[in-house]
């Protein structure tokens, strides 16, 4: 089944453009290859999360074009109508093939019916208030063409801006540290909003994820067996190690192996202040030592973040001590 495509009712006159508004169903790529490079330039342009109610916070000024990327909720759609002598034009950009998702077998059931049912309920709004439509091929354009579609297409995009290169901190470990990973959670909200450029990553199925749902910049990695770990950890650079440990019986007859993933990792470490990090890690040479208050740890990862001098002679320092260690070992044998 193919659902009908929308009609371009909404008429505003010409205005002329003085600020957009993007309209999307959270950030997602659309927004990136296809939108970002059309802004015009000296105008402000604010991105809304579309599927949100909107509130007072969330203003329409005068000449306002409004750009709908993929869905936007039937409350967000009322409110354009309902401000609909002030806007300058609203654009309505697909990236597929929307309202054809129910006669596409090749597409999970879940997700057709979720897109199919999203367009079906938006569908009247959606031609009282769009002026004009945006597509990304000239297949779609052929498609629809009885809707006169622009096309739209995708722009090139850098991953990162020159010179912010993700500053990336990380704890690997495993569920039978399912308290220190829980203990994290609000640490990690924190600092990512107080390093922009940070990104966060962890290692757990999908109660971990679950955890840190919303915090933005955290990267949870499948869980892997041992050998696979070895090679992963061998191939990254990472900034900062975390390793957080509560004070109990049993965590302080564990040993300090944390050091030496985190050396592997090419970073600087920061450790719970107790047993056994506590008479291994030689406090402000091989690494940070801090006591289990969030505060501190909030406080150490953000001041380290920021300080690459210290980075690297905190990880210069525990990759001597690492091999003295071993150099010492093998004498042994």
């Amino acid at each position: 089944m193919k659902l009908n495509f929308i009609k371009c009712g909404g008429r505003y006159h010409g205005r002329p453009v003085r600020s957009v508004l993007v309209l999307e169903p959270g950030a997602v790529p659309t927004t990136s290859y296809y939108v970002r490079s059309r802004i015009p330039y000296g105008l402000e342009c604010r991105r809304v999360n579309s599927l949100r109610v909107p509130d007072a916070s969330v203003s329409i000024p005068e000449g306002t074009w409004v750009i709908i990327v993929r869905h936007a909720s039937r409350s967000w759609l009322k409110h354009l109508a309902g401000n609909a002598n002030r806007l300058a034009r609203v654009t309505y950009l697909k990236d597929d093939d929307i309202s054809a998702v129910f006669a596409a077998k090749e597409l999970p059931w879940h997700y057709a019916l979720r897109t199919g049912w999203r367009y079906l309920r938006t569908k009247d709004l959606l031609s009282k208030v769009v002026s004009d439509i945006a597509v990304s091929t000239q297949e779609l354009a052929d498609r629809y063409v009885e809707s006169k579609p622009q096309i739209w297409e995708p722009h090139y995009i850098e991953a990162t801006a020159q010179g912010e290169r993700p500053l990336v901190y990380f704890y690997h470990a495993t569920l039978t540290h399912a308290r220190e990973i829980k203990w994290l959670v609000p640490i990690v909200r924190r600092v990512q909003q107080a390093v922009p450029n940070a990104l966060f990553e962890i290692i757990g199925g999908g109660s971990v994820a679950r955890m840190f749902s919303g915090i933005p910049r955290v990267r949870v990695l499948h869980t892997m067996n041992w050998p696979d770990y070895q090679s992963y950890i061998a191939s990254i650079r990472h900034d900062v190690g975390l390793a957080p440990l509560m004070n109990n019986s049993f965590n302080r007859a564990r040993s300090h192996t944390k050091l030496y993933q985190i050396t592997g990792a090419g970073a600087a470490g920061i450790y719970s202040d107790v047993l056994p990090y506590a008479d291994k890690i030689i406090n402000g040479q091989t690494g940070v030592l801090c006591g289990n208050r969030r505060y501190l740890w909030v406080r150490a990862i953000v001041a380290l973040l920021k300080d690459q001098p210290r980075r690297k002679f905190l990880y210069d320092n525990a990759e001597i001590w690492c091999h003295k260690r071993q150099g010492n070992f093998q004498k042994m044998m």
